[in-house]
């Protein structure tokens, strides 16, 4: 009636349909998806973006970064009455998504992970650990995955930090083990210079980089700042288990 013609309602979205999220930075791995699931509701007021719902967090949201799928409608029916108020809408909905127009792969909800129960000791002779799993002291506090661990389920059947035993490893690799667990490596500067083999493998690697001419010593410019280093210790072992050399 202002403007004497009809708004043009092209721009405005579908509510309901489905759409997919892009993945905020901060929550993506190398495993995680680029993208989510989630039902478009609206537009808020004084915000830029749009208002949606997220089908795995069952929690609702603004984004910008969206791309409607507005032939698709997640709630559009549901195998559940909605008439039945002790019963929560959300648990189980129909996505009728013609495979053409969703990745065939979505998101699927993560079962609870529960205690496997106690498992008897191994007696495969081809097996070299054997884990005694004792019954634990379970906690009773509920905990909850991480977000970007939502898409995992995870299952423990034998915990490395209870007993195990070394009887069935031979005597070449058990000697091998020891030797490993045996050598120690610092972590800083000052607890290397309490042994000598770390005392002299820095010192073979300061005269190899000035042999190599790495660096000259020269007098620190104006209003510029030096870059730090660290030492990093490492035991180089041979096939046999011995120490080849300790490396600086």
């Amino acid at each position: 009636m202002l403007f004497g013609k009809p708004p043009d309602y092209s721009m405005l979205n579908t509510f309901g349909c489905l759409t997919f999220v892009s993945t905020p930075n901060h929550q993506q791995n190398k495993f995680s998806l680029r993208a989510f699931p989630a039902v478009f509701l609206g537009y808020p007021a004084g915000y830029k973006g749009y208002k949606l719902y997220n089908l795995q967090t069952r929690k609702f949201f603004l984004s910008r970064d969206v791309h409607f799928s507005e032939d698709v409608f997640p709630f559009h029916a549901t195998h559940i009455s909605l008439t039945d108020r002790s019963i929560d809408p959300f648990l189980e909905v129909v996505l009728p998504i013609p495979a053409s127009n969703i990745v065939d792969h979505l998101p699927q909800p993560v079962p609870e992970v529960t205690p496997a129960p106690a498992q008897p000791p191994v007696n495969d002779v081809n097996d070299a650990l054997v884990v005694v799993d004792p019954p634990l002291r379970r906690s009773t506090r509920q905990t909850r995955l991480p977000q970007y661990l939502q898409d995992y389920a995870m299952t423990v059947n034998y915990l490395i930090q209870q007993y195990l035993t070394y009887d069935r490893l031979s005597p070449f690799y058990k000697a091998f083990i020891n030797q490993v667990s045996e050598e120690y490596e610092p972590q800083f500067y000052h607890q290397a210079m309490k042994f000598p083999q770390w005392r002299k493998a820095m010192q073979e690697e300061i005269e190899a980089l000035e042999a190599n001419g790495t660096w000259s010593v020269v007098a620190l410019p104006t209003n510029k700042q030096a870059i730090g280093c660290k030492w990093i210790y490492k035991v180089k072992y041979k096939a046999d288990g011995t120490v080849e050399r300790y490396k600086a």
